[in-house]
């Protein structure tokens, strides 16, 4: 679906001429273009495709501990692209595991507490672990806990994918598999609010 126009400043056109889904639709998420909101850590988190769709706000059916890990390790942090900054300030573990849970890329957190001279209170995403490390007032944990459901994008296609390769993506079309993770997705942004 594309926007072709813009009608009015709280309104868009959209044309749907060009999807491979049939003709009939059951309903349409949007996104807002601006996101109103005040201090860092109340935006949303957006992706780095050329779209940048804001992350799904935080997960549900996620082990509500903040699965922390006993050994620390640095990896390759993320880019909060609002700040340009690789880290987020948020006031306690729970919220930076909770920015890692909404972020696709996110697979362990780092969170200094208040007390740290060099980082309080700031949160780094990673996308990987690579060297361990001793900090004095870090906490690290990972995104999800051995005893967290998987996400639900993954179950749909372990379960329908008859267990080919790319966690049975590969047994659908690449547009199919597009549309049906666009539409899990716009389904848990419509559910968060």
């Amino acid at each position: 679906i594309d926007i072709v126009g813009m009608i009015g400043t709280n309104s868009v056109e959209l044309d749907a001429s060009k999807t491979s889904c049939s003709s009939s639709y059951s309903g349409i998420a949007y996104l807002w273009l601006e996101t109103p909101c005040s201090g860092e850590d109340a935006c949303p988190i957006y992706s780095k495709e050329e779209y940048r769709l804001p992350a799904a706000p935080w997960k549900s059916e996620v082990n509500p501990s903040t699965c922390s890990l006993d050994v620390a390790y640095t990896g390759d942090s993320i880019q909060i692209l609002q700040t340009g900054e690789q880290f987020l300030i948020t006031e306690s573990k729970e919220d930076c595991h909770k920015a890692c849970l909404a972020h696709d890329e996110c697979n362990y957190y780092a969170w200094y507490d208040p007390l740290s001279t060099t980082n309080p209170n700031k949160c780094f995403l990673r996308k990987n672990k690579k060297v361990k490390v001793t900090e004095d007032y870090l906490q690290y944990g990972s995104k999800t806990c051995q005893a967290s459901k998987k996400d639900v994008i993954d179950v749909f296609f372990d379960t329908f994918g008859s267990g080919t390769g790319n966690g049975g993506r590969d047994d659908f079309n690449e547009e199919y598999v597009e549309a049906v993770t666009t539409a899990i997705v716009a389904e848990d942004l419509f559910y968060a609010g």
